[in-house]
C-alpha cells in the first residue's frame, strides 16, 4: 500500500515539477523599487542581469524595471557609497531592494598631489576608484567607463563614433568660460596626471594598467596651482612586486546594440504628411486648384510595392544601421621581481567596429608598457616608465544618426539588384 501511495504522490507531482522547470527555464519582467536604510527611493541605483551588460537605473520614485530577464539570471544592485547586492531571480517578477551604506575603511591610502595619505588623516574632497573595478568596464575608452564611479565627476559623450567618442570630462561641473571655441579645447577640463607626468587625456589608457584613479576636487589639488583650477585626476599605473613571474591573460568581447530608435512615418503616411503640410502652405485653397504633391496613385504603389524604384518604402534607420556591432579586447601582462628589482610588462589590444552598414568605421588600438624600478639603496630607488600607443582609426565624414531620421521614406536606398540608390529626391 506505501509503494503505490507513493506512486501516486510522485505521478501527481510530476507536472508541477516540469511546470517549475519550463518557468526557470523562461525569460520574465522584473519590476520592483530600490529604497535606503530608511525606507526612501533612491534615484539612479544601477540595476544589471550579472555576467551581462543588461541593466538599467532607477527612476525619481526608486523604482527599475528590467525586460526578457532570464529566470535562473541574478541582478546586481550598485550605487556609489553603498553596498552591491545581489539577489537571484528564481523565477519572480517583483523585487524590491533595501541598500545599505558601505563601510569604508579609514585605514585606506588614496594618491594626493604630494604622495600617499590615510583617509583617516586627509581632510580635502577626494574620491578614489581602483583600476580593477574600471578593468571590468567593457568599454574600449577608459573615459567612459568612469562614468558614475566617482562622485562629482561628470562625463559627456556627445558621438559614439569608434575612435572619436569627443568626450568631455568635468569635476564639479562647468569652472571657467571658453574664450575661443574654435580652439577645440575645453577650458572646463581637470588636468591629468599619469604616474607624475602631466598628459592630454586619458581615454586611450589601456585598462588594464591602471592601479587607482584619484580625483582631486578642491584646495587637496592646490599643489598644481592655477592648472588644477578645475580638478585633478591622478592615475597611478600597476607596478611590478617581489615574487616569481605572474602572467594574466583576459579577454573581453561585446556586442553592442542601439537601446532604442525612433519609429519614424513611412512612405505612405510621408506622403500623406506632406500633402497636407503642403495643402495650408498654400492657403488651403477652395476653388480646386490645389493639386497634391502626392497623387493618390502614387501612394498606392508607395503602399503596396509594386515599383520599389520609382515609388520605395525606405526605411532608413533599419537599411543604414546593423542590427549589432562588436568590440573586443585583450590583454597579456607580466610582473614579478627580487628584493632589489620589480618590472611589469604589459600589452593590449582593442577591436571596436562602428554601427553604420555602409560606413568603414573601425578602431584599433594597441597599448604596450613596460615599468621597472630598482632599489639603489634603502633610500633611493631609480625606474623607467616606457608607454607606447598605437591606433589604426577609420573613420567617415557626413553621415551620422540625426540625418539618418531626417532621411526621405519616398527615396530609394538599394536598387533591386543590390546596387545603392543616389538617394535624390524624384520630382
Amino acid at each position: 500500500m506505501k509503494k503505490r501511495r507513493l506512486i501516486r504522490v510522485a505521478i501527481f507531482m510530476l507536472p508541477q515539477l516540469f511546470f517549475s522547470l519550463w518557468i526557470f527555464g523562461q525569460a520574465v519582467m522584473v519590476q520592483g523599487t530600490v529604497t535606503d536604510a530608511n525606507g526612501d527611493p533612491m534615484i539612479g541605483v544601477t540595476v544589471v542581469v550579472k555576467g551581462t551588460t543588461v541593466g538599467g537605473i532607477t527612476n525619481a520614485d526608486g523604482m527599475y524595471t528590467m525586460q526578457s530577464v532570464p529566470s535562473d539570471a541574478t541582478l546586481v544592485f550598485s550605487f556609489v557609497g553603498m553596498q552591491t547586492q545581489e539577489i537571484p531571480v528564481a523565477g519572480r517578477t517583483s523585487i524590491d531592494v533595501t541598500m545599505q551604506e558601505a563601510t569604508v575603511g579609514l585605514e585606506e591610502v588614496v594618491v594626493v598631489g604630494y604622495g600617499t595619505q590615510r583617509k583617516e588623516t586627509l581632510t580635502g574632497s577626494i574620491s578614489k576608484v581602483d583600476g580593477d573595478e574600471i578593468a571590468q568596464s567593457p568599454s574600449v575608452n577608459v573615459s567612459t567607463s568612469l562614468a558614475g564611479k566617482l562622485p562629482g565627476l561628470i562625463i559627456g559623450q556627445r558621438t559614439g563614433t569608434p575612435g572619436n567618442e569627443d568626450l568631455d570630462i568635468l569635476i564639479r561641473g562647468v569652472g571657467t568660460i571658453d574664450n575661443d571655441p574654435t580652439d577645440n579645447l575645453n577650458p572646463n577640463s581637470p588636468l591629468i596626471v599619469i604616474d607624475g607626468v602631466p598628459r592630454d587625456n586619458l581615454q586611450r589608457l589601456n585598462p588594464e594598467d591602471i592601479a587607482s584613479i584619484t580625483v582631486l576636487k578642491d584646495a587637496s589639488a592646490a599643489i598644481y596651482g592655477a592648472r588644477a583650477a578645475n580638478g585633478v585626476i591622478l592615475v597611478t599605473t600597476k607596478q611590478g612586486s617581489k615574487g616569481a613571474p605572474t602572467f594574466h591573460v583576459s579577454y573581453n568581447y561585446a556586442i553592442n546594440k542601439p537601446t532604442q530608435i525612433p519609429e519614424m512615418l513611412d512612405a505612405v503616411e510621408f506622403a500623406k504628411a506632406f500633402n497636407e503640410a503642403e495643402f495650408y502652405r498654400q492657403g488651403r485653397p477652395t476653388d480646386g486648384s490645389y493639386v497634391p504633391f502626392f497623387s493618390d496613385a502614387a501612394i498606392q504603389k508607395y503602399a503596396d510595392g509594386s515599383d520599389p524604384v520609382l515609388y520605395p518604402n525606405t526605411n532608413w534607420a533599419k537599411v543604414s544601421t546593423k542590427d549589432h556591432s562588436m568590440q573586443q579586447r585583450v590583454n597579456l601582462q607580466a610582473s614579478g621581481g627580487s628584493d632589489n628589482i620589480r618590472y611589469l610588462l604589459s600589452f593590449g589590444m582593442s577591436d571596436q567596429d562602428g554601427d553604420f552598414v555602409n560606413k568603414p568605421d573601425r578602431y584599433k588600438q594597441y597599448n604596450t608598457r613596460a615599468k621597472v624600478d630598482v632599489d639603489l639603496t634603502k633610500s633611493l630607488t631609480v625606474g623607467a616608465n616606457i608607454d607606447a600607443l598605437f591606433n589604426d582609426r577609420n573613420l567617415s565624414q557626413g553621415t551620422d544618426f540625426v540625418t539618418i531620421l531626417q532621411s526621405n521614406p519616398t527615396l530609394p536606398a538599394i536598387y533591386p539588384n543590390g546596387l545603392i540608390a543616389p538617394g535624390r529626391f524624384r520630382n
